[in-house]
């Protein structure tokens, strides 16, 4: 089973979250603090990882940097997500993709399903 690791420390958007992924193949992790999903990532290794950049403790894109250069977390699929697009550089922290919040629940799904080439499950595009 694919795993997505969701680090975000606003309540009300990881209820949306839990609420979307319910009905979904994915197994799903949840972080509220960028400590805690780097912990998640090195006991896990989960395939995606949505890290939100303002988060406290430490920031998604210190998780994302970190994660980057340990070679053994190459596959983990990174989306970075913020209000506000960073300034210069259109991919922060090297990631693999960014996504403005709130939330296209449409345009993650199509995020996570292009990266795993599956087919959208019909009932996500609901």
């Amino acid at each position: 089973m694919k795993t997505v690791l969701i680090a975000e420390n606003d309540k009300k958007a990881l209820r949306m979250a839990s609420s979307f992924f319910k009905h979904s193949s994915f197994k799903v992790m949840y972080a509220s603090n960028g400590s805690r999903a780097l912990g998640i990532i090195q006991d896990s290794k989960p395939d995606v990882a949505i890290l939100d950049i303002e988060m406290p403790i430490m920031g998604g894109e210190e998780v994302c940097r970190r994660i980057k250069l340990d070679s053994r977390f190459n596959g983990v699929f990174t989306i970075l997500t913020s209000r506000i697009r960073p300034v210069g550089n259109p991919l922060p922290a090297n990631s693999n993709r960014f996504l403005r919040k709130p939330w296209d629940f449409g345009e993650l799904t199509n995020l996570i399903s292009g990266y795993f080439r599956q087919p959208i499950p019909k009932e996500l595009l609901s």
